[in-house]
This record gives structure tokens, C-alpha cells and sequence, in this order.
């Protein structure tokens, strides 16, 4: 044996012959009575290699600057708004990311791509055992081993048993505190699991479609909007919701904004938002 880098030009390689198995095939036909050629013993030779390139990493998903466009600045943004908070789960969403949970947790032993470099030159390890409750793969380019639950969120998740209440929840704008709660773990776990299936659903789907769809734990920006008084497009501060004395905000229905540039206040219909 011989080492080889994950990059080499190629060439000849000298290896030193340890055990030649045309000698040994020639042995076994004179035990057996036929003929066979008389070889001579060689100790040293050389063998030629092809050029290899080194794999490629698969790169992390950057995350993006979150946008006002996700988030729907018509209901409360606080848990301390006078109006009742709309907790709406994004159905399309969750089924989406269910499948492809379904299909990480599968013990179907087809080698899928390598996790690490992209690769489809792979092979199955192990099947399912005790110590390893998935099967194990491993990438014939880079020689990893690797899972299907490898560079995913479910790697070495210790809390799979709340793992699917916690997939409709992604798509609701609500605080950590709040799913973790209903989930009985707490808000760092939560925060971790929301970053870690952002990045995977950009894995996933590259467009980023359903990547903005995810809500959970995330802070809304300040949009851009039309100030009336300045007459200048700047970012809008909410400003919880329009009320007077004799009108309740859930009868007016209009929220209210601050202008970041002449600090003037407007209110908009929840409707138009």
C-alpha cells in the first residue's frame, strides 16, 4: 500500500511486491498436475495512478438578512398587544419538511450523495444497528462515512421525540419562550433548531421559497413605507395599534408606525397591510 493525497498529478508509484498472485495461481495448478509457467519471483515493481482532483466541500448555506416581507405586520408583533395574536402554521410548509424527515429517518440503504463533497460515487457501510440507529454510507471520493441525517438538523439531535410538534410551529410567529414551553425544552434548544432548518431548507430548496417562510423566534424589521408627513420613503417603526377614547384598537383596526426620519406617527388599515 501506498499513500495518496486527495490531489495527485499521477504517475508511476514503486510499491514493493509482497505476495504475487500470479505465483501463487501458477502453484496451484502444479499441485493440481497441470502445467503451468515458470514465473519469476519479482520484489519490486511500480504502478501507475491517474490524476485525481480534490473534492469540492459542499459549503454552508449563508442565511440572509431577514426582510419585513415575511412577516405579516397586520397582527400583533408583542405578546403584550391588545389585540389576540394569530398563530397561523403554514401547512405546505410543514408537509414539506416532514417528507424529507421522513426520508432522512428511513432505513432505505440506497447511498444517497455524499453530505460532504457531493459526490454520487458512494457505497453502503452498515446497515441499522444498536449503535448506529441509521444506515451508514461512505463516499468512495473523499472516504467519509456519513448518514443521512448527516449536515442536517436531525444529526445527533438528542430530543427526536418532540421533533414533529416542533415542525408546524416554525411557520408561526411567536417567541422562543413560547415554544418552548409548549415543547417542555427551552429557548436556546428552540433558537438552535430554528437556525439549523433554515440553513437545511436552503439546502433543500436553493430559491429560498420556503426558507421565508419560517417565523419561530424571529425578529421583524422595520419596513419601508410612504411617510404622509415627510413624503419621504423611509423604515417605519410599529407602534402597536390606533385607539381612542370611546374606540377599542380591535374595533379600529389600524396600526400605527413612526417615521425614523421626522419621527412623525401614521396609521395604516390592518387590511392594507
Amino acid at each position: 500500500m501506498w499513500p495518496l493525497d486527495a490531489a495527485t498529478t499521477g504517475g508511476d508509484i514503486p510499491v514493493i511486491v509482497a505476495n504475487d498472485l500470479a505465483l501463487n495461481a501458477a502453484e496451484r495448478r502444479r499441485r493440481a498436475g497441470l502445467d503451468a509457467p515458470d514465473l519469476p519471483r519479482v520484489e519490486s515493481a511500480s504502478v501507475r495512478t491517474q490524476p485525481r482532483k480534490a473534492p469540492v466541500p459542499v459549503p454552508t448555506p449563508l442565511l440572509s438578512a431577514l426582510d419585513a416581507e415575511r412577516f405579516d405586520f397586520g397582527g400583533p408583533l408583542r405578546h403584550t398587544s391588545p389585540l389576540p395574536r394569530r398563530h397561523v402554521e403554514d401547512k405546505e410548509l410543514t408537509r414539506f419538511l416532514k417528507s424529507h424527515v421522513d426520508r432522512t429517518l428511513s432505513d432505505n440503504v440506497e447511498p444517497p450523495p455524499c453530505p460532504h463533497c457531493g459526490s454520487d460515487n458512494t457505497r453502503l457501510a452498515s446497515t441499522k444497528r444498536a449503535r448506529s440507529p441509521l444506515p451508514q454510507f461512505q463516499c468512495r471520493v473523499c472516504a467519509r462515512l456519513y448518514s443521512r441525517a448527516t449536515r442536517t438538523p436531525l444529526a445527533k439531535m438528542l430530543r427526536k421525540d418532540i421533533l414533529y410538534a416542533f415542525l408546524p410551529l416554525l411557520s408561526q410567529h411567536r417567541p422562543l419562550a413560547h415554544a418552548a414551553e409548549e415543547l417542555g425544552t427551552t429557548p436556546e434548544i428552540v433558537k438552535a433548531w430554528v437556525r439549523r432548518f433554515r440553513e437545511w431548507l436552503l439546502l433543500l430548496d436553493p430559491t429560498g421559497n420556503f426558507e421565508r417562510r419560517v417565523r419561530l423566534g424571529l425578529k421583524a424589521p422595520r419596513p419601508l413605507m410612504d411617510c404622509p408627513h415627510c413624503l419621504k420613503q423611509v423604515e417605519a417603526r410599529p407602534h402597536g395599534f390606533k385607539r381612542t377614547r370611546k374606540r377599542t384598537a380591535a374595533e379600529l383596526k389600524r396600526r400605527l408606525f413612526r417615521c425614523t426620519g421626522c419621527n412623525g406617527f401614521f396609521d395604516i388599515s390592518i387590511d392594507a397591510l
